[in-house]
């Protein structure tokens, strides 16, 4: 897990965990080879679920950019204000 660390103009700092996941080995033209030629040799039910992971991804991925672009704008509330709020429920 790597910490990525993102600053603002107010001195608010944000950190976020993230998963790096590179082969050092290869290269990364070697690598996309390798993929497509899993991808061509895959099943349709294989090829299903392929496309639904990518879909999941694609739909992360533009959850969390939307989420940042939250945080930039200062749109977010410390964790103990919400904690404060919700008190009784937890």
């Amino acid at each position: 897990m790597r910490l990525l660390e993102i600053k603002f103009k107010n001195d608010k700092k944000c950190y976020i965990y993230y998963r790096l996941l590179i082969t050092s080995t290869m290269n990364i033209e070697t690598r996309k080879y390798k993929i497509i030629q899993k991808v061509m040799q895959s099943s349709d039910e294989k090829l299903s679920k392929i496309e639904e992971m990518l879909k999941e991804e694609s739909e992360l991925e533009a959850k969390l950019e939307k989420a940042m672009q939250q945080v930039r704008e200062g749109k977010v509330k410390p964790h103990s204000e919400v904690r404060k709020r919700y008190e009784k429920w937890l």
